[in-house]
């Protein structure tokens, strides 16, 4: 179970992957998170990594990413955008890519 600021950080990183922008910066999820400063935004983001929402990258700046695993919404846009990459005039992809954007909206 995620408190109110771990789910506040976690959507923050949700938006950005499916916006297709870098991960928040400590900074920014402070803000967003409205939590006083960016070390308590890592503790956040280190209890979001413990607890397998989100995993670190080595050696890369702004190393957190979602674990597409833990986020079901990410997962379905993400395998219904593939099918109409895959597929661009089938109309049976471009149905479930609407799906799960839908269910995507749904969940916010």
């Amino acid at each position: 179970m995620l408190t109110a600021r771990e789910t506040q950080v976690f959507r923050a990183y949700e938006e950005a992957a499916l916006a297709g922008r870098p991960s928040p910066t400590m900074r920014e999820l402070a803000e967003i998170a409205d939590l006083p400063s960016a070390s308590n935004a890592h503790r956040v983001v280190g209890q979001l990594v413990s607890k397998g929402f989100l995993r670190r990258m080595r050696y890369r700046t702004r190393a957190v990413e979602i674990d597409p695993r833990r986020s079901a919404t990410l997962a379905g846009i993400i395998a219904a955008a593939r099918a109409v990459t895959a597929e661009p005039g089938n109309p049976d992809a471009m149905g479930r890519l609407r799906a799960a954007l839908e269910m995507g909206a749904e969940h916010e």
